[in-house]
């Protein structure tokens, strides 16, 4: 990992000088830099997000989100502000600035939010509005939440290449199934979303209300349009667990032997795997955060951005992972009573092959072993660790019901 001019701990825990000098080139200050989120391709580039206080042109310091990344390729339409020992151009930027986020600038200006929501027909011209960063990908997306006169609302900011594929992924699915239904779209990337009522299924879950029947979720999906599978879907755990691998060899090296067994056992049940089913429309990121839940029945769908064509096998087994990743992270009897029951069920259906759903399943988890370092939570090696032994317990119960199966 030291060789690679892209090592986490150069930009993670040194980035304060670069962080300082950047700033001043623009008349800015930086104090108290924390890294809150990292991107992190081995040889190939890193990106980082760091939380710190910002003065801007001698104003009073505030709390604000700024990034650094490092890559092979220079961004494009954006000089670097340094290179590294390599030659490699290394770019800074406050979020407000993402260059592939032009919408930012905009979706964090309030009297430009109140200017388009006026163009939009939400609300008067005159209304104040007030906005917070609820959720910052670099380079890739962000959520602003925006409460005013005309309520609660959220822009979800995606590159301009983008936006419209995603406004109309909500239309399609406006009064199909219970999404929030575009208000509206920019050019530069913006779409605009009201709230959905309820809570999500995971506070319910935390809470211990009531939550709804899996055969509920199931025909939820069931209803997701056809014309879904028209527009390409998120890519299943399965097939990227090659980035996942080489991301964690690289931060936890003593790991890589567990890892390159892991992702061949899941290969190998999945080579052998019947018929993973008809391709159908797909939620792409099914989790318990993305199900809004009231008085025991679902009330809401949200982020549909990787909705398209996909394996309903897939969407199950993303669910079923991140109930069992949050099981054991929380202590949640109740969400890992929950998974069980769930498991058992889909393992009552014809066009389930129950081997090849825990393999799924296990996919998933190594895919979220990755989180604990991403988000740099204290003792991620450890949380790391955690995960991937639940992963290899997912792999362990695929071989036995793969030998079941056979037997």
């Amino acid at each position: 990992m030291d060789r690679d001019p892209f090592a986490p701990q150069r930009y993670v825990k040194e980035a304060e000088p670069l962080l300082v000098a950047a700033l001043a080139l623009w008349g800015g200050t930086v104090a108290e830099p924390r890294a809150r989120e990292v991107t992190y391709r081995p040889g190939r580039s890193i990106t980082v997000a760091y939380d710190a206080m910002v003065g801007w042109n001698e104003e009073e310091p505030r709390r604000d989100r700024l990034v650094v990344r490092a890559a092979k390729r220079p961004l494009p339409d954006v000089a670097p502000v340094a290179e590294d020992d390599q030659g490699n151009p290394v770019h800074v930027f406050p979020a407000s600035r993402d260059p592939m986020l032009p919408g930012m600038a905009r979706a964090l200006d309030t009297g430009l939010v109140t200017q388009l929501f006026a163009e939009l027909g939400i609300g008067e011209s005159g209304d104040e509005v007030t906005l917070g960063l609820r959720s910052h990908r670099p380079l890739r997306r962000a959520v602003i939440e925006a409460n005013g006169p005309s309520g609660r609302l959220f822009l979800k900011v995606v590159p301009p290449a983008n936006v419209e594929d995603l406004h109309r992924r909500h239309r399609l699915l406006e009064g199909v199934v219970p999404v929030p239904n575009s208000l509206g779209w920019t050019p530069d990337g913006i779409v605009v979303l009201p709230t959905v009522p309820g809570q999500t299924l995971r506070q319910a879950i935390a809470e211990g209300s009531d939550v709804p029947r899996l055969e509920e979720i199931v025909n939820l999906l069931d209803r997701l349009p056809p014309e879904l599978t028209e527009l390409p879907g998120a890519r299943p755990a399965a097939d990227t667990m090659g980035e996942h691998v080489r991301l964690l060899s690289a931060v936890l090296p003593p790991a890589a032997a567990r890892l390159q067994a892991l992702s061949g056992g899941i290969s190998e049940i999945l080579e052998h795997e019947d018929d993973p089913g008809p391709v159908v429309p797909t939620h792409g990121d099914l989790y318990e955060s993305q199900l809004l839940v009231q008085s025991g029945r679902i009330s809401g769908l949200l982020d549909v951005d990787g909705a398209g064509a996909g394996r309903r096998v897939d969407d199950l087994a993303n669910l079923i992972g991140h109930l069992s990743v949050v099981s054991r992270a929380r202590g949640w009897e109740t969400a890992e009573r929950l998974g069980a029951q769930w498991i058992d069920l889909l393992d009552t259906r014809p066009d389930i092959d129950p081997a090849a759903l825990r393999a799924r399943v296990a996919a998933v988890v190594l895919g979220l072993a990755t989180g604990s370092f991403r988000v740099q939570e204290e003792q991620w090696p450890r949380h790391t660790y955690t995960r991937l032994n639940l992963a290899e317990a997912w792999l362990g119960s695929a071989r036995r019901a793969a030998h079941q199966t056979a037997g």
